[in-house]
């Protein structure tokens, strides 16, 4: 397999990361996931965007003549990936002595890339997933897609160990978002989601689907999703760049939030 990495394509295997970088010993970095279907990057300038707002967000510079989208287009070419398949873009803060103030300005920022086959599970589209609500213990800037996903991993096992397929955390009384995906609840046929703050981030899905609902004329409050109209709601969805739009079939409450109501499931 073919990887882009610091400005050369070698194979996975002959990557070597320092163990100064400060995505190793920090988590100072920062992601994108970009869907390919039939070998066509999807929305790839949203996420290029995205990217660009979260390295502004925690002053990391990256280099102005990156091309992503030639970089990820011959991974693609490389790898053969001509189907269904994610392009992975990660950028840290570069290698420097370990200290926790930024390191000099020239500092080169590492940039690793990875194209790899996608396989789409036709079955969640129809059966739907089960979703586990847990207490939302992540830092108070959920707008940067930050490489320290710690809260969302021990999320997303605690969904597991419940039986559910995802996890959906829960800020005071209001629903967040998923670990790696937006919600959405349909009441009355009315979409209610959360707004587009610092506690969520500004999904490229999310914004497709809210496009489209102001296209079609079809309601949308976006001043919150509380857990109580999320258990009572008619539907409720996921969505996201892998898992595109899947419904939620059953909610569970975590033990933490056991008296923000009652499991509930859509017939």
């Amino acid at each position: 397999m073919i990887v882009y990495y610091n400005g050369q394509y070698i194979d996975k295997d002959e990557v070597r990361i320092s163990p100064d970088d400060r995505g190793w010993l920090f988590a100072d970095g920062i992601y994108e996931v970009v869907r390919v279907y039939n070998g066509w990057l999807f929305r790839m300038q949203a996420h290029v965007d995205r990217l660009n707002n979260s390295a502004s967000e925690i002053g990391l510079r990256i280099p102005r003549d990156l091309d992503l989208t030639d970089i990820s287009e011959k991974l693609l070419k490389r790898n053969d990936l001509s189907g269904d398949a994610t392009v992975y873009i990660q950028v840290t803060r570069g290698v420097a002595a370990r200290s926790h103030r930024f390191p000099d300005a020239g500092t080169v920022p590492t940039v690793y890339v990875l194209a790899t086959e996608f396989k789409v599970n036709p079955h969640q589209f129809r059966e739907g997933f089960a979703v586990l609500l847990v207490p939302d213990t992540r830092w108070a800037r959920c707008n940067v897609k930050t490489i320290n996903l710690l809260p969302n991993t021990l999320a997303s096992e605690a969904a597991h160990q419940a039986g559910a397929q995802e996890a959906v955390f829960v800020r005071g009384k209001l629903i967040s978002e998923g670990t790696h995906t937006s919600v959405i609840a349909i009441r009355d046929g009315v979409v209610i989601t959360s707004p587009v703050d610092e506690n969520i981030l500004p999904s490229v899905t999310r914004a497709i689907l809210m496009q489209l609902c102001q296209e079609q004329g079809i309601p949308v409050h976006a001043e919150g999703l509380t857990v109580q109209a999320f258990l009572q709601s008619d539907e409720a969805v996921l969505l996201g760049t892998t898992t595109e739009l899947t419904p939620i079939h059953t909610i569970k409450l975590s033990d933490e939030l056991g008296d923000l109501g009652e499991d509930t499931r859509f017939t």
